[in-house]
């Protein structure tokens, strides 16, 4: 990741409305009547709109610099989205009804694959104890799969000890330098009968 700061990527979307590489089109249906209703910008409406902007965005003719910016925009996008699905399967977990949960709400709508929702529950669960973490992966500090290896890393040594010190090593790294700065400040921590302990915990899930 090149670790563009959200406000330069915000603008350099906003440059492109500008210019008129892409129409920034108009909230379509329920969503624009609820921004309407409430006189001020509406997350969902926002998010229709985002969509149909990216459907709009003709890129024949465009400049490497100009598609790398616009790579840069949409990675930026999508790990905000990814930050919000983990707040919405939460928030909706907490409702205590008797609806679905929230990664089935999110399976269902989604279409995903069951192995997928299971990734996302874990996901869900284990970043709503960390918040910084959430917090950069919303930022576009980080992207999905260093956000999951980060999941991974707090089973092995605590949310606290994720969020204190590896968030700011793997801040930035794409997602195969993060794995590898993950396994050396693991190896670091672990001593040998931690080592053991979590092959045996492995070896025990595969024989089911």
């Amino acid at each position: 990741m090149t670790g563009l700061l959200p406000a330069r990527r915000i603008a350099r979307i906003e440059h492109m409305f500008a210019f008129g590489v892409v129409e920034r089109p108009a909230p379509a249906g329920g969503a624009a009547c609820v921004a309407e209703a409430a006189g001020a910008s509406d997350p969902e409406a926002g998010l229709v709109e985002a969509a149909g902007v990216l459907a709009g965005v003709e890129v024949t003719g465009w400049g490497r610099r100009r598609l790398v910016e616009l790579l840069e925009a949409v990675a930026a996008l999508e790990a905000a989205c990814a930050a919000v699905r983990v707040k919405a399967t939460a928030a909706i977990d907490a409702l205590g009804d008797a609806g679905a949960d929230g990664v089935s709400s999110w399976k269902t709508i989604s279409g995903c694959s069951e192995r997928e929702a299971r990734r996302a529950k874990k996901r869900a669960a284990v970043l709503g104890e960390m918040p910084a973490v959430t917090d950069a992966l919303s930022a576009g500090r980080l992207n999905v799969e260093t956000a999951d290896v980060l999941v991974e890393a707090a089973s092995r040594a605590g949310t606290e000890a994720v969020e204190g010190e590896l968030l700011g090593l793997v801040a930035g790294e794409d997602a195969d330098g993060a794995r590898r700065t993950v396994e050396r400040w693991l190896t670091k921590r672990e001593t040998a009968a931690d080592v053991e302990a979590r092959l045996a915990r492995q070896r025990r899930r595969r024989r089911g």
